[in-house]
């Protein structure tokens, strides 16, 4: 066994795919389905999540910058997220005012209807101003 009871074929590259799944938010049950899927070679070693918390701690605390690359694609995700939830809002607000804007000429126009229809009832009773 190495590091942190990890398996011995355990290497930097899977350091540096624990760090950017972690980074991503990804839940480490599943960090830990997807290193086996990903990495044929520890296939069928045992990885518990306290050996993955454990050495996700050291590499946290390590000063290396493998939290780094899951770090910008989160943030480039999250940032993502918050434009589309701000252009939907936007698109409301749009939608909302439109939909104001329509039912105020609406009004208008039935207004000037009715004073149309009035001034046709005046014509006929013979009562202009």
């Amino acid at each position: 066994m190495g590091r942190f009871g990890l398996p011995d074929d355990w290497n930097d590259r899977h350091d540096r795919f624990i760090a950017r799944a972690e980074a991503l938010d990804i839940e480490r049950e599943t960090i830990v389905k997807l290193v086996k899927e990903r990495y044929p070679i520890l296939r069928y070693t045992v990885i518990t999540l306290d050996m993955l918390d454990r050495r996700i701690q050291a590499l946290d605390q390590s000063g290396n910058d493998y939290f780094r690359a899951g770090s910008i694609q989160r943030c480039a995700e999250l940032k993502a997220k918050f434009k589309a939830k701000r252009r939907e809002k936007e698109q409301a607000e749009e939608r909302e005012l439109m939909a104001k804007h329509k039912a105020y000429k609406d009004a208008q126009k039935k207004e000037d209807e009715e004073e149309a229809g009035q001034e046709t009832e005046q014509v006929r009773a013979g009562v202009t101003d």
